[in-house]
C-alpha cells in the first residue's frame, strides 16, 4: 500500500477504466420482427439490445441485471472522462 501511494504522489501511475459490455447484435439481442423489437435479451441488454451485460449475480430472477450494470459502467467512464479532462 505504501507503494501505490509512493508511486500516486510522484504522479507515476495512471489509471484507465476497462468496461466488459458484450456486442449484442452478435448474441441477436436486438432481433426484429416486422419493426418491433423483440428484445429476447429482456433486461441484460439496453438500447433496444444493442449494448448488453451478464447479469451480475447469474440470477434472471434476483436482484440487479445486465441493464444495471451496462448503466453504472457508462456513468463511471463519463465521470472518469470528465474529470480527466478537467483536473
Amino acid at each position: 500500500n505504501d507503494t501505490a501511494i509512493a508511486l500516486d504522489q510522484a504522479q507515476d501511475t495512471r489509471f484507465t477504466p476497462h468496461m466488459y459490455i458484450l456486442n449484442g447484435s452478435h448474441w441477436n439481442c436486438d432481433e426484429m420482427f416486422n419493426g418491433t423489437h423483440l428484445l429476447p435479451c429482456k433486461q441484460q441488454c439496453t438500447n433496444n439490445g444493442r449494448y448488453c451485460a451478464v447479469d451480475p449475480e447469474y440470477d434472471l430472477s434476483i436482484g440487479l441485471d445486465g441493464m444495471d450494470v451496462v448503466q453504472e459502467n457508462l456513468r463511471s467512464l463519463c465521470v472518469w472522462k470528465y474529470h480527466e479532462t478537467n483536473f
